[in-house]
């Protein structure tokens, strides 16, 4: 596999989050425009937002989903962004505990697609 990607973080900020998923649902999957009508948005301006993780199964618990994420709130932060967020699957604690690991904090919940997602809030400490 040497080469190959084993993980990836999509992020981008949150001001083109709404036009991004409407692209999303409107051009690929239409059938489920009504599902994206109904759904909270999960970020917005104002916040970096980190949308999908993934590491390849057999790369997990190596700190590559640490590594990728730390990237991701350095990536906002460079972009002059003070808050960074994410949501997580309410359903997947071990994802949550990750996520604090590196410095979110739960803030709200947001009920998208179908699911529970645990919305969670990285604050940038500015230099004093």
């Amino acid at each position: 596999m040497e080469g190959l990607p084993i993980g990836s973080l999509l992020s981008y900020p949150g001001e083109i989050y709404r036009d991004l998923r409407h692209k999303t649902f409107y051009e690929l999957w239409p059938d489920l425009a009504q599902m994206d009508a109904e759904s909270e948005m999960e970020t917005g301006p104002g916040e970096y937002y980190l949308d999908s993780l993934a590491v390849l199964p057999s790369y997990r618990h190596h700190g590559i989903g640490k590594a990728l994420l730390l990237d991701g709130i350095r990536k906002g932060e460079n972009l002059g962004y003070t808050r960074i967020a994410l949501v997580a699957d309410s359903d997947m604690p071990h994802l949550v505990r990750l996520y604090e690991s590196v410095g979110f904090v739960q803030a709200d919940h947001r009920h998208a697609f179908g699911v529970d997602f645990q919305r969670m809030i990285y604050e940038v400490q500015l230099n004093k």
